[in-house]
């Protein structure tokens, strides 16, 4: 399907101002946040899915091809066995970063991520993190829209830490 760029532009602007107040979303109750990432970002801005159906076909959409996710496994076996040259991007505070994160991430709140597309490398994966998926989501939505091979750390940093996978400091 030819993406319409005008509206790819317009959706990736939409997503942008949605991860720029995800400071005020964190701080929502906690019924808000035990909504899957999806219903969080339907919630969020309706806008963004309605343009988002402009440019990808519902099926996708729907079966979640668009927003590409990775669990902790494949993520480990990627870095670990594989050996896989992939960018990990923590959209994390400067706080939860610094209690532990990926060896070889880079923190850039999720606020900041926008501002920061320009510096990832479009030939390389890259995994998007942050503590549950919310952000990461978010994160990979906007990087899609940018043409970025992007993917969201399923149930985000605390499934590779209750599965035991290395954090450093």
């Amino acid at each position: 399907m030819q993406k319409n760029k005008t509206v790819e532009g317009l959706c990736g602007s939409i997503v942008g101002c949605v991860t720029d107040s995800l400071g005020i979303m964190d701080n929502l109750s906690p019924v808000l946040m035990s909504l899957t990432p999806k219903m969080v970002a339907t919630v969020v801005n309706p806008i963004e899915h309605v343009l988002y159906a402009a440019i990808y076909p519902i099926d996708e959409i729907l079966t979640g091809s668009v927003v590409r996710d990775v669990t902790s496994q494949e993520l480990y076996r990627w870095l670990y066995v594989e050996k896989r040259d992939v960018q990990l991007i923590d959209l994390r505070t400067t706080g939860e970063f610094g209690q532990g994160h990926i060896e070889g991430a880079v923190n850039v709140p999720i606020q900041q991520l926008r501002s920061y597309l320009p510096e990832i490398d479009p030939s390389k994966p890259t995994v998007l993190i942050c503590a549950s998926s919310l952000r990461s989501y978010l994160g990979t939505m906007l990087a899609t829209t940018e043409g970025i091979e992007a993917y969201s750390l399923h149930d985000g940093l605390s499934s590779w830490i209750l599965l035991g996978h290395p954090t450093v400091k």
